[in-house]
């Protein structure tokens, strides 16, 4: 299952729009074959419900991963029957879905909504962190987190996992994965709230 590069696209598509960059995804990965009933990006992941002319019409779901290398442009096109490895997917698009008898397709659909459920158990008092050299401090907003992990990750190369963590740190789950940039090497302070783990 290869990703798909578009040379010479890269600096246009990270200045592109949400909408723009669906509609990019759509002509390059999608073309006329089917017809989009819902889509959106989630942390860098195309989501799609299309639909199948070629097949009595039936609903299946896409996944696309997309990240610019250079001034490339990288997209990985998978249908859920691949059983892709990324479930922010709307739970709500699952109820346009046709029936399904593959089995990887049947639990990548448990999986968006078994992530949707642990979403919508969050509580009050939970916070947004990072491993920075083996400390973990608190963030009160997901915008700041990502911002100092953007700076870390940019000064030392390696990607950085965010997590969303209970305050007691008794549980949690990673939110994203942000990876280092060529563009910018500027730090940015760190809250010094560190977490007592």
């Amino acid at each position: 299952m290869g990703a798909t590069g578009y040379p010479g696209d890269g600096e246009d598509f990270k200045r592109m729009s949400v909408a723009d960059k669906k509609s990019f995804i759509r002509r390059h990965e999608i073309g006329n074959s089917h017809k989009v009933l819902k889509d959106t990006i989630v942390n860098n992941v195309y989501y799609g419900v299309l639909t199948n002319s070629m097949d009595n019409g039936q609903n299946f779901a896409v996944v696309c991963p997309f990240w610019v290398r250079d001034d490339e442009v990288i997209l990985k096109m998978m249908d859920e029957s691949c059983g892709p490895n990324y479930y922010d997917m709307p739970v709500s698009y699952l109820k346009l879905l046709g029936p399904t008898t593959s089995q990887y397709s049947a639990d990548w659909r448990a999986k968006v909504k078994e992530q949707a459920g642990s979403k919508s158990t969050r509580h009050a008092g939970w916070v947004y962190t990072f491993d920075k050299d083996g400390k973990y401090y608190k963030y009160p907003t997901l915008a700041r987190v990502k911002a100092d992990a953007q700076a870390y990750a940019n000064r030392t190369g390696k990607q950085v996992k965010i997590i969303y963590l209970k305050p007691d740190a008794s549980d949690g789950y990673v939110h994203s994965v942000v990876k280092p940039s060529k563009k910018s090497r500027k730090d940015v302070p760190i809250m010094k709230r560190e977490l007592d783990l």
